[in-house]
C-alpha cells in the first residue's frame, strides 16, 4: 500500500470496512430537570406570551402611571431567572410545566407557599436562606402587581414577603473578606493607592499608544477616579466629557470638576466634586494621547469602548477587577472601592460618619453607621488590647524594681 493510499485510508476511513458497534447498552440522557433550570419554552405558549408582555411593560416608562416603576434590563432578566428557579423547584416537586398556563398561577398563595417551603432546608430560616427567598418573592410581587391581583391577595402575599424578608445589616461577609487584605496589609493598600501613578510612569514616554496601552491607561484613570470620588460604577461608566466634566478653559492645566445630576444617581443625591490636580493631569493625558485610539466613531463618553460607545457598568467593573488582580494580586471590584474609601477615612477620622455619609452620598446617616460601625468596634478593641499590653508592661517593670525599705518601727 502506498503512502498516499495509507493516508487516504486513515483520513477518510473509506478503504476500511465498517466496524461493528460495541455490545454495550446505550446510556440514557439524564432527566433535564436534574441538571438545569426549566426554559420558558418548556411552558405553555399562553404563559410565554404573558411573560414577554410583562418584560416589555417593566422596560417601558410611563410618567402618568404613579404605580409603575421602570426596571433596568439586567434587573428584569434577574427577575425572570429567579422565577425559572422557582418554577423548576415546583416541577421537581410534582407540578408539571403544563399546569402554569398563566402568570396568575405563579402567584397563587398556596403555590407561593409550596415553592418557598421547598427552598427551606430543615426548617432553618437563616440570613442566607432569607436572602434566597427574598430574591424570589420580589419578582413574584412584581408579577402580582402587573396582573392586578385583588387587595386580599396582595395583603397575603405581602405578609409572606415580610415573613421571609432579608434585611442587610452592614457590609456583607464577602466584601468584608475582600477588604481584609487591603486594611490589614499596609503594603497592599499602598500598592493599590499608588497603582495609577505606577501605570502613568510606565507609559510616560508613549506618544503613539497601542490599543492595549490605551486600555491600561483607561483602567488607571478609572482607579484614580474611584480613589478620589467613590462613586458607583454605573455613574463612572456614564461619565460624559460634554455633560459631566468641566475642564479649565483654554486647555490650561488645572483641576477638573465632575458633576452628575441627582436623577442619574441611585439614591438621588447629586455628585459634585473637584478632582485633584494629579488626577486631572492623568485624565488629561488619557483623553489627549490614549483615548483617541480606542473608539471607531466619535463619542463623548470618557471610558469608551472600541465600538465607539460607553462600556456597560458590568463590563467596566469586570475589566477593573481583572486589571487590579493582574497588577497587585487582590480581588477588588469597583463597588468595593466605596467601602475602601469609607474605611480608610474612618481610620484617620474615627467617628466622623457624617463626612463619610456625604462622601458616599448616603441619604441616611443610619445607613452609613450600619455599614461601617464594625470598623469602629474593631479599632476600639485594638486600642483596649494595647492598653492591656501597656499595663502588663508596667507590671513587669515594677516587678524588677527593688522593694521599698521598711521603717524600723514598722519592721518591729
Amino acid at each position: 500500500m502506498s503512502v498516499a493510499m495509507s493516508r487516504g485510508g486513515r483520513g477518510t476511513g473509506r478503504s476500511r470496512p465498517d466496524r461493528a458497534r460495541p455490545p454495550y447498552p446505550p446510556i440514557p440522557a439524564p432527566e433535564p430537570l436534574a441538571n438545569r433550570l426549566l426554559r420558558w419554552a418548556d411552558f405553555p405558549g399562553s404563559l410565554q406570551q404573558e411573560v414577554e408582555a410583562y418584560r416589555q411593560r417593566m422596560l417601558t416608562s410611563d410618567m402618568f402611571d404613579g404605580k409603575h416603576k421602570l426596571v433596568r434590563p439586567v434587573t428584569i432578566e434577574n427577575y425572570l431567572a429567579r422565577l425559572r428557579t422557582y418554577l423548576t423547584g415546583l416541577a421537581r416537586d410534582g407540578m408539571p410545566p403544563e399546569h402554569f398556563m398563566s402568570l396568575a398561577r405563579l402567584v397563587k398563595i398556596s403555590t407561593v407557599k409550596r415553592g418557598l417551603e421547598l427552598r427551606v432546608v430543615e426548617g432553618k430560616l437563616d440570613d442566607q436562606r432569607r436572602l434566597d427567598l427574598t430574591t424570589i418573592v420580589v419578582p413574584l410581587c412584581s408579577v402580582a402587581n402587573f396582573i392586578g391581583i385583588d387587595e386580599a391577595h396582595r395583603r397575603e402575599l405581602s405578609r409572606i414577603g415580610k415573613k421571609v424578608r432579608h434585611r442587610q445589616h452592614g457590609m456583607n461577609a464577602k466584601n468584608k473578606e475582600r477588604l481584609v487584605p487591603l486594611l490589614g496589609d499596609k503594603m497592599a493598600m499602598l500598592r493599590l493607592v499608588y497603582l495609577p501613578a505606577e501605570i502613568a510612569h510606565e507609559l510616560r514616554k508613549v506618544k503613539e499608544p497601542t490599543v492595549r496601552q490605551a486600555q491600561l491607561m483607561q483602567m488607571a484613570c478609572l482607579l484614580d477616579f474611584l480613589l478620589h470620588v467613590p462613586a458607583r460604577i454605573k455613574n463612572a461608566a456614564e461619565l460624559d466629557m460634554a455633560e459631566n466634566i468641566a475642564c479649565p478653559a483654554g486647555g490650561q492645566a488645572g483641576s477638573w470638576r465632575i458633576a452628575i445630576a441627582a436623577e442619574d444617581v441611585k439614591n438621588k443625591v447629586a455628585i459634585d466634586a473637584q478632582l485633584s490636580e494629579g488626577t486631572s493631569a492623568l485624565l488629561d493625558r488619557y483623553v489627549t494621547v490614549f483615548r483617541p485610539v480606542l473608539p471607531k466613531q466619535p463619542t463623548a463618553v470618557l471610558f469608551v469602548s472600541q465600538k465607539g460607545c460607553g462600556k456597560g457598568p458590568s463590563a467596566l467593573s469586570k475589566q477593573f477587577s481583572r486589571f487590579v488582580h493582574a497588577r497587585i494580586g487582590l480581588t477588588v471590584h469597583a463597588h468595593l472601592m466605596r467601602h475602601f474609601a469609607a474605611h480608610l477615612f474612618l481610620k484617620d477620622n474615627p467617628g466622623c460618619y457624617e463626612d463619610v455619609r456625604r462622601m458616599l452620598g448616603h441619604k441616611s446617616l443610619t445607613t452609613t453607621i450600619s455599614f461601617f460601625a464594625g470598623l469602629e468596634t474593631d479599632r476600639a478593641l485594638a486600642r483596649y488590647s494595647e492598653l492591656i499590653s501597656s499595663l502588663r508592661k508596667d507590671i513587669r517593670i515594677a516587678s524588677l524594681e527593688p522593694a521599698p525599705a521598711c521603717d524600723e518601727e514598722e519592721a518591729a
